[in-house]
C-alpha cells in the first residue's frame, strides 16, 4: 500500500491523504475531489495529472507549477489565483473555469478549451496559445506579451 498526502503550500498541514495499491498523485487528487475535499492552497507542484478528471474541483490559490494537466478535465473548476507557471495544459478542458488572477506564465495551453471561463487579470506571458478556444471568455486585464498565439477563437470574448 502506498499513502500519498496533499499538503497546504503555506502551513504544510495535510489537507488530504489517500492510501491504495499502486497509488499516484493523480489517483489521490481525483479521490479528494470525488469526496468533495477543498484543495485550495494545495502544494501540487510537479504533479502528473495527465488525463485527470478534476471537474468542479476547488483548487483556489494552489501551486501547480510545472504540473502536467494535459488532456485533463478541469471544467467548472475554481483555479482563481492558482500558480500554474510552466504548466502543461495542452488539450485540456478548462470551460466554465475561474482562472482570474492565475499565473500561467510559460504554460502550454495549445488546443485547450477555455469557453465561458474567467481569465480576468491572468498572466499568460510567454505562453503557447495555439488553437485555444476563448469563446465567450472574460479576458479583462489579461497579460499576453511574448506569447505564441495562432488560430485562437475570441468570439464573444469580453475584453
Amino acid at each position: 500500500m502506498n499513502k500519498i498526502e496533499i499538503r497546504n503550500k503555506h502551513t504544510n498541514k495535510v489537507i488530504f491523504e489517500y492510501e491504495c495499491e499502486d497509488n499516484t498523485i493523480k489517483k489521490t487528487v481525483e479521490k479528494a475531489i470525488k469526496r468533495g475535499v477543498n484543495l485550495s492552497y494545495a502544494n501540487l507542484k510537479n504533479a502528473n495529472l495527465f488525463f485527470a478528471n478534476l471537474e468542479n474541483a476547488e483548487l483556489e490559490y494552489s501551486d501547480l507549477s510545472f504540473a502536467d494537466l494535459s488532456y485533463a478535465n478541469l471544467s467548472k473548476t475554481n483555479l482563481r489565483g492558482v500558480k500554474l507557471e510552466n504548466g502543461k495544459l495542452a488539450d485540456s478542458d478548462l470551460s466554465n473555469t475561474d482562472l482570474s488572477n492565475a499565473n500561467l506564465k510559460h504554460s502550454d495551453l495549445s488546443n485547450s478549451n477555455l469557453t465561458y471561463s474567467k481569465l480576468n487579470n491572468a498572466d499568460l506571458r510567454f505562453s503557447y496559445l495555439k488553437q485555444v478556444q476563448f469563446r465567450s471568455t472574460k479576458l479583462k486585464g489579461i497579460l499576453l506579451s511574448d506569447s505564441y498565439i495562432e488560430n485562437i477563437s475570441l468570439n464573444n470574448a469580453d475584453f
